[in-house]
Order: C-alpha cells, then structure tokens, then sequence
C-alpha cells in the first residue's frame, strides 16, 4: 500500500455517480474510497446534459473537478483540444503521481509526452465484444458492418495499450484476450468490486418479483440479454410455470423492450429508477442471460450483495471467481430448467443467496481491492523514481 498520500488525474469517460452506469458508479466508488484514504483526486470527466445535477455528489471528493459537457454519451467529439490542455495543466502545475484512464478511447484525448506514470482501467475490450456480437448476427450486412467496426477497434486498441505503463482489467479472460491479441504481458486482473456499505442485509416480507434483470440498455449486450429471453426461454419457463412474472429495470430503453411489457402483462419495465436496490430485495431470481461481451458484469454482484439468487451464462460469468456461488446455464433449456429449479426450491435459493453474499463480502469488497490498486501505485512510483536517479 502506497504511505504518503498521492496526487492522482483521473480520466472518465462519464461523470461518476452511484445511479446510471457500471462504469460511472465504480468510477464514483473508486474516487470516494481514494478520497477517503488521504489521496487527492484531480478528475477530469465528460459529463452529460442529463448528467449536471449529479455534480455535487462527487464534487467533494475531488481537490479539483474539470468536466468537458456533451449533449449525452451516444457520441463522443473526435478531439478534444480543452481535453487535452487540461491533462497537460494540471500535470504541470500540480505534481501528478498517477495518471489513471478509465477505457481505452479516452486515450485519445491524452496528450503525447507527459512524464507520469499511467494506468489504463480497461472495462471491455470491444473489439473482442464486436466479434463476439457479429457471430450471432443473422443479416449479412449487419454482420459485414460488425466485423468491420471490429477490425477498426482491433487497430486502435492496439495503438491505444500501448500508451500505459499498466492495464488493469477485471477478468482472467480480458487478460489473455489482451496477451495474444496485441502481445502485451503488463495487464493485471484486479475484478470489480462492491462499496458494501451501499448494500445493506435487507429482506422483503414479499418478494412478488419471480425474475428480476438489471442493466443500462445504451450497453447493447444488455437489450440483446433479455430480448434473447423474452423470445427464446421465457416460453419454456412458461410451460412449466404459466404465471412466471419478470421484471426488467434499467435506463435508456429502446422501445422494443417496453413493447415487451406492452403484450404481456406478467412482464414489468420500469425503466430507471432511484433505488435498484428495491427492486433486487422483492425479487427471488437475478437473470443475466448474457450471450457476448467482455469485462465484468456489476449487476450480478450487486445481486449477490442483495443476496438474489444468480442465473446467467458461461459469458455472464467472467470474472467471478467461484462459479459455483451462482447458476450457469448456456442453452435455453439448461437456463429455464434452472430458473423453473430455483423457483420450486425456494430453501435452495436461500442457501445460494446467502453464500452469494458471503463470497461478495470476502473476495468483491472494493475497499478492500482498492489495496491492489495502491500496491500498483505503488510499484509505479518506484519505477519512474529509479529511472529519474
């Protein structure tokens, strides 16, 4: 762990706040328990239209707060010269330590010589996501489109790595997707973790929610998840279980999700909502049918913090280190068989749900994995200092 208290320039691709993306809140978790331990936060962050009355909430963490407005996050400018004036500024004027990018994109808003040590924070390597994404894809066109974006991606992630001392990322796989994609070996895995002084032990005295899914759908692994449900396992639960209810909460939906709930009335889309944590103490099975995409998927441990019961696939699962603490099943009838067993075992469940809870306690602890972090910092710091004498 680093001793001394360091001046860290934060890169963020959206401002962080503990209600709208993965990304933002582990962004927010991150800066507050830094913040906390003595270190001083320099951040500089797009920030949305939408996004300006969550200012205030990460503004007291921060020793100073630069944010860039855009109209949302569907689009980003291509350069961004009050970017990258700012990075440099701030670099020159107050003793930067660690220069710490969340994704690789915002790499290109960095400028090319500043002497600090830099971490890339690499959430999901897209171009892997990309391919993934294209081999499920039926139409030709949209195919051809997907692996094209996936070749222009493959190109840029491979400019971008190498502009990091270290990449950080959350799951063995992203590394070894890292390792023999672009032959780079200083990736380290450190998973994503949960401020658990946000999860409260809280029960339901009902629980009238059977499925509950989570997700931004602007993230499109999201809306294919629970599209690809709704189509293909969801009548086979019905079979068994004719008045199965399903619950789908989660900001920025296409209308095609809120059709879902329009043509049948078991199926609940709330859209956002301030709590979450509502919704996963009412219901008795988390959903995560993912079929592609990389990094770590927050939903699913916040449900296991919420001590849910977890469904997902083999894709769903990376990352999480004891597989056994959830249900994985890859086809559609291995992912209603399980929902329909879960669901007619209710002692089953709470067992699942308990040592669910009690891995996220030990291994997904943020505040306890923000001590990686440090030693990271840490061996950083040592470094830069050897070359300089």
């Amino acid at each position: 762990m680093v001793n001394n208290p360091l001046n860290i320039l934060l890169l963020s691709p959206y401002l962080p706040a503990i209600d709208t993306s993965a990304c933002s809140r582990k962004v927010y978790d991150h800066i507050q328990l830094l913040h906390q331990r003595g270190h001083r936060i320099y951040l500089i962050s797009f920030c949305s239209e939408h996004d300006k009355k969550r200012i205030n909430a990460i503004g007291p963490c921060c020793a100073q707060l630069h944010l860039v407005y855009i109209r949302d996050y569907s689009r980003y400018p291509y350069k961004s010269s009050s970017f990258k004036k700012k990075i440099e500024s701030i670099c020159k004027n107050q003793d930067i330590d660690i220069l710490q990018c969340e994704k690789a994109y915002m790499s290109r808003y960095m400028p090319k010589d500043i002497n600090v040590a830099s971490i890339l924070i690499e959430h999901e390597v897209l171009s892997v996501s990309l391919s993934e994404r294209a081999r499920l894809e039926n139409n030709f066109i949209k195919r051809f489109i997907l692996f094209a974006r996936k070749i222009k991606k493959h190109l840029e992630e491979k400019r971008w790595y190498r502009k990091f001392n270290r990449i950080i990322v959350f799951s063995e796989n992203d590394k070894e997707f890292i390792r023999k994609l672009y032959n780079i070996d200083h990736a380290e895995v450190i998973p994503l973790g949960i401020n658990l002084k946000n999860y409260p032990l809280q029960d339901a005295k009902e629980k009238p929610y059977d499925l509950i899914f989570v997700g931004n759908f602007s993230h499109h692994p999201n809306t294919d998840a629970i599209s690809y449900f709704c189509k293909e396992i969801l009548p086979l639960i019905k079979n068994k279980l004719p008045k199965i209810s399903l619950t789908i909460i989660g900001s920025n939906a296409p209308a095609s999700i809120y059709k879902l709930g329009k043509f049948n009335k078991n199926i609940l889309v709330t859209g956002y909502v301030d709590n979450v944590l509502e919704g996963y103490s009412k219901s008795k099975v988390f959903i995560a049918p993912i079929r592609y995409g990389t990094g770590m998927r927050f939903k699913i441990l916040e449900a296991l913090a919420s001590r849910v019961p977890v469904v997902t696939t083999s894709i769903g699962a990376r990352g999480i280190i004891f597989k056994e603490n959830i249900k994985i099943a890859d086809t559609e009838k291995e992912f209603a068989d399980t929902v329909i067993d879960l669901l007619d075992n209710p002692d089953r469940c709470s067992i699942l749900a308990e040592d669910g809870r009690k891995v996220i306690e030990k291994y997904y602890n943020c505040d306890t994995l923000l001590d990686r972090y440090e030693d990271i910092y840490n061996g950083l710091l040592k470094i830069n200092t050897e070359k300089i004498t």
